[in-house]
């Protein structure tokens, strides 16, 4: 509808001059019948108002391109508005004729929207905190928005010269939106990376739901799939912007790049849907997850519901992030009394344990996983090596990936605590030490709020497919879920539900590794070096005017 509306605009367009003042600026003008277009009667009727608008709507574009982001994550997850989200920040950059710094700004607002409206929870525990992360997260879009303003990122939209090929402005097209993809990719990557990194909600994390689109991070993690929606978000702006510039030109013009965008993105569908129908694996194991969602004694309430969940049989029994109020060695001896209260003998259960506690130890106290085998005849331990700022600062870091493996079979736990299942490197750690399921325990009941819950599972999602393994989430209050390593969601608790949670998870006892767990890493690099090349080769040549 909205390439419709630009065709649209195209087919009622009186004239289109090339006033020779403004050839080394704009490049081109529209002087559509009055009848048509409301803008032409304001400015005969109020030039005051004219004026007021050409000053301020790159301002209110830019606002606008933060709103339309919002509504593509929880709670709205409106997914098809990603492809056109970016197209306000475009046109600001492109045709708001505003200074550097300008854009800088209005691409700072539209961040600040995007991010505070969709991290407006953080404010439950800290409004300065939720104001310091939002201004700084907001820089990344700013960046991105001046960089689009540049000559390396804009197509000519000037009169084509006498024997230019109509392919080169097509290719010249196609230069900047592979740009202006790889510095959005780039920034989004690097926004996971420095300062502890806090990379929720890429763009790619928008399609969840689009499972053939998802199948992508497995080459390239999320920052891979958000390369190619910005590239589809510019490749719609240059094609419309040249229809609109050589309207009324009888000679053909090259439309190649759309055709490629098209065909890129097909194609990408189509690779995707190949993978999706990947079902071989070679081992199940049976899981019971245990959401207990009370603050009151908790203990109990995870000890009544396993005993419920042991008539089913598990091969494990897992409970979240922090199921014990005190240290699990230092409650061994309540958890007895507590399972004895429901004709539980622990030292007769034939399932494991998994659950999240503190640990204390000579060397300092941890957020710890535990896998605790029937009969309470072993224990494994992983600590968490990614602590939350502040909140968990009388923890100590835990300092490599400790795969939970149930000895006596070929499953084997890369445990990932709260919020380390949206960092795609601890998951990849867990790949390398041979892990073959990704297990996440967490408790976000911190925030009391569901749209957080439900954003901080759809990031962790994308864990399965970049890395090829089916995970598994416990969580305290929710979302508890089974996801296969396609990315898609097989069970589920929903928030606030007191429940259990027992499936079969199939997996592969030893799984090839994707590309995005041993390659990932050159992407940024690839990314980088495009962009350097890009600007050198403007910055020598010079192929055309700035608009």
């Amino acid at each position: 509808m909205g390439l419709a509306a630009f065709f649209l605009a195209c087919n009622v367009t009186g004239s289109i001059h090339y006033p020779p003042a403004q050839n080394a600026g704009m490049g081109f003008r529209f002087v559509f019948p009055a009848k048509i277009v409301a803008w032409h009667r304001i400015g005969n009727h109020d030039p005051i108002m004219k004026s007021l608008l050409r000053s301020f709507w790159p301002w209110l574009a830019a606002g606008l391109s933060g709103l339309l982001l919002v509504f593509c994550f929880a709670p709205y997850e409106q997914d098809w508005l990603v492809w056109l989200a970016l197209i306000p920040w475009l046109l600001v950059a492109w045709f708001g004729k505003l200074s550097a710094w300008k854009r800088f700004a209005a691409g700072w607002i539209g961040g600040f929207f995007f991010f505070g409206m969709t991290f407006y929870w953080l404010g439950k525990v800290t409004a300065l905190g939720w104001l310091g992360l939002t201004c700084y997260l907001a820089i990344y879009p700013a960046i991105w928005t001046w960089l689009a303003g540049l000559p390396a990122c804009r197509i000519p939209l000037s009169t084509p010269q006498p024997g230019q090929s109509p392919w080169l402005r097509s290719i010249t097209s196609i230069a900047v939106a592979v740009t202006l993809a790889s510095a959005w990719a780039l920034l989004e990557w690097l926004r996971g990376c420095l300062f502890g990194g806090f990379g929720w909600n890429g763009l790619g994390v928008a399609l969840y739901a689009n499972i053939p689109f998802v199948q992508l991070t497995s080459i390239g993690g999320v920052p891979f799939l958000s390369w190619l929606i910005v590239f589809a978000n510019v490749i719609v702006v240059t094609t419309v912007a040249r229809l609109i510039a050589e309207a009324g030109r009888l000679t053909f013009a090259s439309r190649s790049d759309f055709t490629f965008g098209l065909a890129l993105v097909l194609g990408s569908f189509s690779y995707g849907l190949s993978l999706f129908f990947d079902k071989t694996n070679d081992r199940e194991v049976k899981v019971s997850l245990i959401q207990a969602a009370t603050a009151r004694d908790p203990l109990r309430e995870y000890v009544k519901l396993s005993s419920l969940a042991l008539l089913q049989s598990p091969d494990v029994i897992i409970w979240p992030e922090s199921a014990t109020d005190s240290p699990l060695l230092d409650s061994l001896e309540q958890l007895k009394k507590i399972a004895a209260e429901y004709e539980l003998s622990l030292d007769s259960v034939k399932a494991w344990l998994i659950t999240g506690s503190q640990e204390n130890s000579p060397d300092g106290s941890y957020n710890s996983a535990y896998a605790i085998a029937p009969g309470l005849q072993g224990l494994q331990t992983y600590r968490k090596r990614h602590l939350l700022p502040f909140y968990e600062s009388d923890f100590a870091p835990g300092k490599s990936a400790a795969p939970l493996w149930l000895i006596g079979s070929d499953t084997r736990f890369g445990p990932l605590i709260c919020i380390e299942d949206t960092i795609p490197a601890l998951a990849k750690d867990n790949v390398a030490a041979g892990a073959n399921i990704l297990l996440n325990l967490t408790d976000d009941g911190l925030f009391a709020d569901r749209v957080v819950e439900r954003q901080h599972f759809l990031n962790a999602l994308f864990r399965a497919p970049e890395t090829g393994l089916p995970l598994i989430r416990s969580s305290h209050t929710g979302i508890t879920a089974f996801i296969d390593r396609q990315g898609r969601i097989l069970q589920k608790l929903e928030p606030a539900n007191a429940g259990i949670l027992t499936g079969k998870i199939a997996f592969r006892a030893r799984p090839p590794q994707t590309f995005f767990s041993q390659f990932g890493f050159i992407f940024p690099i690839i990314w980088a070096g495009w962009i350097g090349l890009r600007f050198l080769l403007c910055r020598k040549n010079k192929p055309y005017p700035p608009m």
